[in-house]
C-alpha cells in the first residue's frame, strides 16, 4: 500500500475480507465511485453497523441496482442502536476492526477510500474537473490532494512517451 491510498493489488485483500453475509463486496459503491453526496449502505452494513431498522424503503440507485435505506420516524436516516446519530468514531473504529482482519496496513481509515478513488480515476487519464465531480469538491486544488500518481504508473508514462 502507498500511504493515502490503496493500490489496485489491495483491492482482492479488502474484496475478500469486507463481505456482507450475502458474499457481495461491501465497498465496491466507495471505491469505485467515491462520496458524491449522499451515503447509500447496502442493507448488509447496514447490520454490520448495528443500525436500526424500524422502517425501511427501497432505493433504486444510478446504475440500476436496488438498495435497502432504514427510515426512522425521527428523521435520521442512519443512526445507532440508540437512536442517535451515527459519530464517525463508530464506522471508523469498525471499519479499522475489518481492515485489521484483512491483514491490512493499520495507517489505512475509512477516509482512504476516498484516496483511494480520487488515485484509480487519476492514474487511469480521467480528467481532473471529471474526477472533482466524482469526488464533489468545489475546488480543484482540494481535489489534486486526493489524486496521487503511483511511482510505477509515471515510470510507465516516461517509458510510453520516451521509451525504455
Amino acid at each position: 500500500m502507498t500511504t493515502g491510498f490503496f493500490t489496485a493489488d489491495w483491492e482482492p485483500a479488502l474484496s475478500l475480507e469486507i463481505r456482507g453475509p450475502d458474499g457481495a463486496q461491501s465497498f465496491d459503491a466507495v471505491i469505485d465511485t467515491g462520496y458524491n453526496g449522499a451515503l447509500t449502505l447496502p442493507p448488509d452494513w447496514i447490520d454490520a453497523l448495528g443500525l436500526p431498522q424500524s422502517g425501511e424503503e427501497s432505493v433504486s440507485l444510478a446504475d440500476g441496482r436496488v438498495t435497502v435505506v432504514p427510515m426512522e420516524a425521527e428523521g435520521l436516516v442512519f443512526n445507532d442502536r440508540d437512536g442517535e446519530p451515527i459519530r464517525a468514531s463508530r464506522v471508523t473504529t469498525r471499519f479499522k476492526d475489518m481492515a485489521r482482519k484483512a491483514d491490512l496496513d493499520e495507517r489505512i481509515h475509512f477516509h482512504s477510500l476516498r484516496h483511494t478513488t480520487g488515485s484509480w480515476l487519476s492514474m487511469r487519464g480521467v480528467p481532473m474537473r471529471h474526477i472533482q465531480a466524482i469526488l464533489g469538491h468545489s475546488d480543484r486544488n482540494v481535489t489534486e490532494k486526493y489524486s496521487h500518481l503511483a511511482p510505477e504508473t509515471l515510470n510507465r508514462a516516461m517509458e510510453e512517451t520516451f521509451g525504455e
